[in-house]
């Protein structure tokens, strides 16, 4: 089993490294034979590679320079280098990942298929979205709960065919095992992982924004074309630090 764990990073120096913590919890990690790729974007005055170098003997890791773009740019790098992976994980330069996260996410791709994106539980975050049942007849009359694509029809949140963000059946948590799941368009980089390999080869995000705004639906969507599905499972718990400026 090869494994990625993506990691972008800009303006450290602004929030205390708190890369140095993440990278911490990776040495810590249950599974070990993974692989780190650091993406790193300069801003003046950060010492972030001075931090990833003191983990050089503890990680295999690589370092790659993000010249310009944005979010997704960085997201780029990850994606062009996990084809060369069977599973990669993503997340934040201030996230802390648990013990067993590495090992509860290739679990669940190897117990699951047909699952081809998992997001894990982040501290201090419900699993599943928010459905405002006071506009409902509005929005059935809109179509606003109609998927853009059939394969949505199960999932608890869904892009509808106007391309918005929407509720779809919020009946539809189910349980697993220990972990309970929902299938779901809303995903997020700081805590998901997905099956690699050839099902990424090509894909790339466009690179638009600043803020990274719903990249990770797209690549929901590109899974489900080829047949796979997108859920958050109730398990490989990442906990983000408050950022302090110093």
């Amino acid at each position: 089993m090869r494994v990625l764990v993506g990691l972008p990073t800009f303006n450290n120096g602004a929030s205390g490294y708190t890369i140095r913590r993440t990278l911490e919890a990776l040495v810590n990690q249950s599974y070990r034979d993974f692989r780190v790729l650091v993406v790193y974007k300069p801003s003046p005055g950060d010492r972030t590679l001075d931090v990833v170098d003191e983990f050089r003997d503890k990680l295999d890791i690589e370092v790659k320079i993000q010249g310009d773009g944005f979010f997704e740019e960085a997201m780029n790098e990850i994606l062009k280098a996990a084809v060369d992976y069977d599973i990669t994980l993503t997340t934040d330069d201030d996230a802390i990942p648990t013990k067993t996260w590495i090992q509860e996410h290739i679990q669940y791709h190897k117990n699951h298929e047909k699952i081809g994106i998992v997001n894990g539980a982040v501290v201090s975050q419900t699993l599943g979205g928010k459905c405002h049942e006071y506009l409902k007849p509005v929005r059935q009359l809109l179509g606003y709960h109609k998927p853009i694509m059939k394969e949505l029809h199960n999932y608890v949140e869904i892009i509808n065919d106007m391309g918005l963000l929407a509720c779809g059946n919020p009946r539809l948590l189910r349980a697993i095992g220990n972990y309970e799941y929902m299938y779901t368009v809303v995903v997020g980089g700081g805590n998901m992982s997905f099956k690699s390999g050839s099902l990424i080869d090509g894909f790339a995000l466009p690179g638009y924004t600043k803020r990274e705004i719903h990249n990770e639906r797209l690549l929901v969507l590109h899974y489900v074309r080829q047949g796979f599905h997108s859920v958050v499972f109730n398990g490989g718990f990442v906990e983000h630090l408050e950022r302090i400026t110093k």
